[in-house]
């Protein structure tokens, strides 16, 4: 086991026992202070304390306490007992919780009326209508969360504030724990190590929003447990009753929150290809009874339309945390008949675009890709949202562990969430939303940036041809000496009438171009082999790059194309090493390699002279570029002619 901090620095070595100490503290501290708004600031230093720790003990530590299902089960629970007797004030979303249980508890069917309506008349007087916000929206929770809001509304008359909410959110938080419980078994089938799902199971996201909070995603962790569970399931002779509870799981979701039926179209490719229609039929149909069970009693009398218009001014009219949002309404409102307004409903419209595009393209074979697709479609919605409060990180957060995409941008959304509710103490919201949104475009970029780097490498590959297209015969054999994936070479190819043939020390090609593997010193050609050497920014690589130079030029008949990046004062030269061993080992899967490759910067006028003592003569010298480092093109032909190529 990994013990960071120890050895001879004479630091105290970070041992797991200190972690787990650290973690329990700020948890128990946290817990303390409610958190609540007077405490808020304290409360982000214990917040940090405890995402800190957690982070060590999963990533650095492997094989110990934290891959222990029952420690982490264990622990998720302690936990949630520690967070159950508090009662913060970060939210005033409980006191509309209750609101629906007490009308459920009455008789009434919650989506029937507003708060304000003049029916609820005898119930304006409490601590609940007082506290609430949004009075004249009809309630907006699926029939799955008003099961548990009817749990607090039967001991409101009993207790009171703030007993039926403590009743209330101990429901929410059972359902959670055995989300949870479903998560640690669908991580065992597929092979997941059991630690990852400490990062949801011990998050304080997950206990200050559930166990603390008190906030409706219970249900929707439930429901996405389930799903994982069943997809794990997936194959072998079991496959009709997972795909059932998979079916059930989503469903459970859908019905907890909402927001997950984004998933009903990724489930649904997900069984259509692999076991048809009647297949899938069985599977959803029978999967949606409880879902159907579940919601049967609110929904007898259907759907009440204020329940729908409340849900859409709810998407279109709030504001929190949002990433386009800002810029979106700045765009609008200097387009002619724009109306800034218009900015939610158009990002609306953007999200269902994007999310077409991810349902249609993603890979849904596996029961993991289905989860990576719905982690996705739920980033681009909170991306596109104009409302992004803490607990909406729980629509995704539980599958975190179980899919590795963007889980770096996961795990800090979840930390730099809950900085977000120092806005109620009068912090800006710009610095908060700015710290959450940098952070996750930043970790998300780094994490698509293989992804991004694949497809931007053909483009840089032409564009480096197009800045030298017009120093090469248009007729004739070019060697691209060199190559690497072989971009330019194929680029430079394009030309009709020019053969182009690329060589490597390593089979790095990954174009239709003949291609050789070479030494990096002497080429297997004779003198005048080709009529065009090029030479794309690959001298600086090389072991000796006056030994290649000169075969450069001894294998060329007619010029030999340099294309160089050269410095002119030392700190560039130290930029540049620093830059190209970080490109270049995301290029390649071996790292350590790129890490003790040479690399031979040089000014342009001494690779000038390394190009008069290998035998050549320099016809022009150009530097192809204004901004950026100093991209320089040298046109070479050898001192002594060859004569023509047979």
């Amino acid at each position: 086991m990994k013990h960071i901090g120890s050895g001879g620095d004479g630091g105290p070595a970070v041992t797991p026992a200190l972690l787990w100490v650290v973690l329990a503290g700020a948890a128990s501290g946290l817990a303390w202070l409610g958190p609540t708004l007077a405490t808020l600031p304290a409360a982000v230093v214990l917040y940090s304390l405890w995402t800190g720790a957690l982070l060590l003990l999963v990533f650095r530590f492997h094989g110990g306490w934290m891959d222990r299902t029952a420690v982490i089960l264990g622990g998720a629970v302690a936990l949630r007992l520690l967070f159950l007797p508090t009662v913060p004030d970060l939210s005033v979303d409980p006191f509309r919780y209750l609101w629906d249980g007490v009308l459920s508890a009455s008789g009434l069917n919650p989506y029937r009326f507003a708060p304000s309506d003049p029916e609820l008349v005898h119930l304006h007087d409490t601590v609940l209508f007082r506290e609430m916000n949004s009075r004249d929206f009809h309630s907006i929770y699926p029939p799955l969360s008003q099961w548990i809001f009817l749990l607090g509304g039967l001991s409101w008359e009993r207790f009171g504030w703030p007993g039926a909410f403590l009743v209330m959110k101990t429901g929410m938080t059972v359902l959670e724990l055995a989300g949870v419980t479903a998560l640690l078994a669908a991580a065992r089938i597929w092979g997941v190590r059991p630690g990852w799902v400490a990062l949801y199971a011990l998050n304080p996201l997950a206990v200050v929003t559930v166990a603390g909070g008190g906030h409706s995603e219970g249900g929707l962790v439930l429901g996405l447990g389930v799903l994982a569970w069943g997809l794990a399931r997936g194959r072998g002779g079991h496959a009709v009753a997972a795909g059932i509870t998979a079916w059930a799981g989503l469903g459970l979701a859908v019905i907890s929150k909402g927001i997950p039926v984004v998933g009903v179209p990724l489930l649904l490719i997900h069984h259509l290809r692999g076991v048809g229609w009647r297949g899938t039929a069985v599977r959803a149909i029978l999967g949606g009874v409880p879902a159907l069970v579940l919601s049967l009693p609110f929904m007898a009398s259907g759907l009440p339309r204020g329940a729908l218009a409340s849900a859409d001014l709810y998407v279109s009219l709030f504001e929190f945390n949002a990433a386009l949002l800002a810029p979106v309404r700045a765009a609008l409102e200097v387009m002619p008949g724009g109306s800034a307004l218009e900015a939610g409903r158009l990002l609306r419209w953007v999200f269902l675009a994007l999310a077409t595009m991810v349902i249609l393209r993603h890979p849904l074979a596996s029961g993991r890709q289905v989860m990576g697709a719905y982690l996705l479609l739920q980033g681009l919605y909170l991306v596109t949202a104009t409302t992004v409060h803490p607990w909406y990180l729980l629509w995704a957060l539980p599958l975190v562990p179980l899919v590795t995409a963007y889980r770096g941008a996961w795990l800090w959304a979840s930390w730099a969430a809950f900085p977000t509710y120092l806005v109620y103490t009068g912090v800006p919201m710009a610095p908060l939303s700015l710290l959450f949104w940098g952070g996750i475009a930043l970790l998300a970029f780094t994490a698509a940036w293989p992804w991004i780097r694949r497809r931007l490498l053909p483009l840089a590959g032409w564009r480096k041809a197009r800045q030298i297209q017009s120093f090469i015969p248009d007729r004739g054999l070019v060697l691209d000496l060199g190559a690497g994936e072989g971009w330019v070479g194929s680029a430079l190819a394009r030309e009709e009438g020019r053969q182009v043939m690329a060589a490597d020390v390593e089979p790095f090609l990954r174009c239709d171009l003949p291609y050789f593997v070479f030494d990096g010193r002497s080429l297997p050609l004779r003198d005048g082999a080709v009529d065009t050497v090029v030479l794309s920014l690959v001298l600086h690589h090389a072991s000796d790059p006056d030994a290649l130079l000169r075969e450069a030029l001894r294998v060329a008949r007619g010029r030999v194309i340099i294309t160089e990046s050269t410095y002119r004062w030392e700190w560039e030269r130290w930029a540049l090493e620093r830059v190209d061993r970080w490109v270049n080992r995301e290029r390649s899967p071996d790292a350590q390699r790129w890490a003790r490759a040479p690399l031979t910067f040089r000014r342009v006028d001494q690779w000038v002279q390394a190009v008069e003592r290998g035998g050549g003569k320099v016809l022009l010298s150009r530097r192809l570029n204004r901004v950026g480092h100093r991209h320089h093109l040298l046109m070479v032909e050898p001192a002594t002619r060859h004569g023509p190529r047979p």
